[in-house]
C-alpha cells in the first residue's frame, strides 16, 4: 500500500516578517494614500490564506488568497483588493500580466482585468476556437462548479474552450472516481519551450495543445489515491533544462516524443528516473508537490 504526501513549497520573502502588523510599519501604511482614480485599501499585514505569488514587470509582489482577495506589496506598502473594489471573487487562482502591463486575476467568480486603476470583469464565450498565438493568456478557474476546459484571452475576447473527449473517459468514469472537481477541470496551465500549452486536469491526466491538435496522456499513479480512491490531479507541470518534464512528483521524469505524438491519438513518451528515494522522504513511496 502506498503512502502519499504532498509537498507544498512556501516562498519566504525577507519582507514578510515586517508584514505582520509590527509597530514600525503601521505609521507607513496609515500614511499611504490612494490617488483619485485608484482603488483598494492599505493594510498592515498580508492575509492568512495565500495561494499564489506573482511578481509584475514593475517589481511589485502580488499575493492571491483563498477568501481574502489580493494583496500588492510595492516595497513600502501593502494594498488589498477585494470584491468591494470590483474583484469578481475574493478567492484568487491565478495572476498574469500582458504585454501592455495590464494585470489579470482568475477568481472563482470569473476573470478580471486590472489597468492599475479599475477592475473590469471579462465575459467569456464558449468556443471550440483552439488557437495558439504567442501573446495569448491562458486561465483556469479551479474549484468553480461545472468547469470544463481552460480559458484563452487574445486581447479582445475571452474564450471558454472545450476539451475533446479523453480516450479513456468512459473506462475512468466507470470506476466511480471520487473527485471534488469535474473531470475536465484544469488544475494548472504551463507553456513549454516549444510553445506548446499543457493542461493538468483533476481526473483525466494531462494534455498538450501544439497549435494543431490536443493530445492526452494518463498515468493512474499521478491521479488516483489508492486508499481513498480520490483524485490528486495533475497540479504542476515543468520542463527542465534537459527538455524532460516533471509532473507533480519527484520519482519520475517524462521524455516526450512530439514527432511520434503527431502521428498518434495520444502523447508518446518514456519514463525516466527522477530524484530521491523513499528513504529520503521518511519511506514514502511517492512524493508529490503542488
Amino acid at each position: 500500500m502506498y503512502n502519499y504526501n504532498v509537498l507544498i513549497f512556501i516562498v519566504a520573502f525577507p519582507f514578510l516578517a515586517c508584514c505582520n502588523g509590527q509597530n514600525q510599519n503601521e505609521a507607513a501604511h496609515s500614511a499611504a494614500q490612494l490617488g483619485p482614480t485608484e482603488t483598494g485599501t492599505f493594510v498592515n499585514q498580508l492575509g492568512d490564506h495565500l495561494w499564489y505569488i506573482f511578481q509584475d514587470s514593475k517589481n511589485n509582489y502580488w499575493f492571491g488568497s483563498d477568501g481574502e482577495g489580493l494583496f500588492r506589496y510595492d516595497g513600502a506598502h501593502i494594498l488589498q483588493l477585494t470584491t468591494e473594489d470590483g474583484l469578481s471573487s475574493n478567492s484568487v487562482r491565478q495572476i498574469q500580466e500582458d504585454q501592455a502591463g495590464k494585470l489579470y486575476f482568475s477568481t472563482l467568480g470569473g476573470i478580471d482585468q486590472f489597468d492599475g486603476k479599475k477592475i473590469t470583469p471579462l465575459h467569456p464565450v464558449k468556443s471550440n476556437a483552439w488557437k495558439l498565438e504567442p501573446d495569448d493568456l491562458w486561465f483556469h478557474l479551479l474549484g468553480k462548479a461545472g468547469e470544463h476546459g481552460p480559458y484563452r484571452y487574445d486581447g479582445d475576447t475571452l474564450y471558454n474552450l472545450q476539451f475533446p473527449k479523453h480516450y479513456l473517459h468512459d473506462s475512468i468514469m466507470e470506476n466511480e472516481i471520487n473527485s471534488f472537481f469535474s473531470p475536465y477541470e484544469v488544475y494548472t496551465v504551463y507553456k513549454d519551450r516549444q510553445g506548446g500549452i499543457w493542461f493538468g486536469t483533476s481526473v483525466l491526466g494531462a494534455c498538450r495543445f501544439d497549435g494543431q491538435s490536443i493530445k492526452w496522456m494518463y498515468e493512474k499513479d499521478l491521479t488516483i489515491l489508492p486508499v481513498s480512491g480520490g483524485t490528486f490531479g495533475i497540479r504542476s507541470i515543468f520542463e527542465d533544462k534537459e527538455g524532460l518534464f516533471w509532473l507533480c512528483n519527484t520519482e519520475q521524469r517524462f521524455q516526450f516524443d512530439f514527432a511520434k505524438t503527431s502521428e498518434s491519438d495520444r502523447l508518446q513518451y518514456q519514463k525516466t528516473a527522477g530524484i530521491g528515494k523513499p528513504a529520503d522522504f521518511e519511506k514514502l513511496d511517492f512524493i508529490y508537490f503542488s
